[in-house]
Formats: structure tokens, sequence, C-alpha cells
């Protein structure tokens, strides 16, 4: 069996494809048995990151600079990894299963063009480090059940395209909204800013999500 690799370039960017026919938005499910060693190298790339393990253990390394940090999840844990971010991720038991989403950071700009910027702004250039969202808590629920929904649309579904445009709204309505991007000074153990002109970095942790179905493109 040929087993895959992602498309990064010397430059440690990946490139996430977009039809142009279609809602710019990728959506896959990926088992670590596919890849090298059950391991995705290390890389970044402009695009916005969700994903969710829907079985095993998947172990997340997040650089910054000379210093690394390590995020261990498990079964219905989640991450969003934000445009810039440099990463890397390896599975520690076979059959570990993930299913995520990726949208550019230009998603917003056809429907909303005159306010795109202040969109994706607070997340983007945001101070957070890194933020745990708990189903126990219920201020949570609403944005972890709105990640469960994105990753159970198919494309036999009428009107799915509204129903992704729709969740992917929603979704980062709750992320703006959430009170570490309105102003709270975020953890020093993994947030930084990079070297001029290039992204920000933040890291969002969320437990648990049931993930009982994913779309794949």
């Amino acid at each position: 069996m040929k087993l895959k690799t992602l498309q990064i370039g010397t430059d440690l960017r990946e490139h996430f494809p977009y039809s142009c026919n279609s809602i710019p938005l990728t959506i896959c499910i990926d088992n670590f048995d596919d890849y090298f060693h059950r391991e995705w190298n290390c890389h970044w790339h402009d695009d916005i990151e969700f994903g969710i393990v829907r079985n095993g253990i998947v172990h997340f390394t997040i650089y910054n600079g000379q210093e690394q940090f390590c995020k261990e999840l498990h079964q219905g844990d989640g991450i969003f990894i934000n445009s810039g971010c440099l990463h890397s991720a390896k599975a520690l038991m076979p059959n570990t299963v993930i299913a995520e989403f990726a949208l550019p950071i230009t998603f917003f700009q056809k429907p909303f063009e005159n306010s795109a910027h202040q969109i994706v702004q607070p997340v983007t250039e945001s101070e957070v480090t890194d933020l745990i969202l708990s189903s126990q808590n219920a201020k949570d629920e609403p944005l972890l059940s709105s990640i469960q929904e994105i990753c159970s649309i198919t494309d036999t579904e009428t009107g799915y395209e509204l129903h992704f445009i729709e969740m992917v709204c929603r979704i980062w309505r709750l992320l703006t909204s959430h009170s570490y991007f309105s102003g709270q000074t975020c953890r020093a153990d993994s947030c930084y800013k990079q070297g001029a002109g290039t992204a920000y970095e933040a890291v969002f942790i969320f437990y648990p999500c049931a993930l009982q179905r994913a779309y794949q493109h």
C-alpha cells in the first residue's frame, strides 16, 4: 500500500486544494495508518484548521521559535490551529482517525467584502495561546456542537452549501464572541508573535466532541 504524504513545500507550507466551483472549504477524514510512521511532518498553512479525533490518540506539537508545546488529544477531543502556526502531529496508536476541516482566511471576503478584515482579525491577530472547551461547561456547548455539526454535513443534503456557510459563520461568531477574544491576557506558555509580516499563532483544545460522521471531499 502506498502511504500518503502532506503536500508540503520547501518552506514547510502546506497547500489545501479548493475547487473554484464550490465553497472554499476542505473537509476530510484521515486515518494516520495511511501515513508514514503515522505522522504528519512539521508544517504550517495560511488556512485555519479544525480537527476532531474520532478514534485513538493524536500527539500535536506546536513550535514557538526554539520552544515546543505538546498537546495530546484523545477520542472526542478537538483542536483549532490558527493561520501561520507551525505544527506537527503523530498518532500514538493504530487506527487513529481524525476528522478535520479547513478554510482560507479569505473565506469572508466575498459575502462581507467591506467588513471581512474586522470579522477575521479578532482571531488571526489575537493574543490567545490556547482555549480549553469542556462538555461539562454549558458556555462551551454551542461551539462544541457547532463543530460536531459541520463535520456531519454531506453533499446529499438539500441545501448543503447553505448549511456549510451557516455553520462556518456560527463557529466564527462563537469564537470571536468568546471572552478570550475580548481583551483577556493570554498565557505566555505558547502564544507568541512571529517576525514582522508573519501570522500570529493561537491553539485551541476542545474536550470532548462525540463526532458521529464526517463529510469527505
